[in-house]
C-alpha cells in the first residue's frame, strides 16, 4: 500500500468527514490507499460501505497501534488527529 491515513477518533466530525471524502476520492482515482481507524467509529462504517480499505486500530493513543501500522506496510503514513501523531 502506498498511503495509510490514520485517525484514532471514534467521533464523526468534520475531520473524519474530510478524511472519508479524501480517501474515497483517492481510491476512486486508483491510488493504493487505506485508512487506519477504530472499528467502533462511524468512519470505519462509511469507509467499508464505500469500499475503501481499512486497518483496525484502538481509539485514542495506543502503543499497540504502532505494530498494526507497521504491519500495514504503507510507504506514507498521514496522521489526521493529535493522538494519531503519537502512533
Amino acid at each position: 500500500m502506498d498511503i495509510l491515513h490514520v485517525d484514532s477518533a471514534v467521533e464523526w466530525r468534520g475531520g473524519q468527514q474530510l478524511l472519508f471524502r479524501l480517501a474515497r476520492g483517492q481510491a476512486r482515482l486508483g491510488q493504493d490507499v487505506a485508512v487506519a481507524c477504530p472499528p467502533a467509529g462511524r468512519l470505519w462504517q462509511e469507509l467499508g460501505a464505500a469500499g475503501v480499505a481499512r486497518v483496525p486500530i484502538a481509539s485514542g493513543g495506543s502503543l499497540r497501534a504502532l505494530g498494526q501500522l507497521h504491519r500495514a506496510g504503507a510507504r506514507l503514513h498521514v496522521a489526521h488527529t493529535s493522538h494519531a501523531h503519537g502512533n
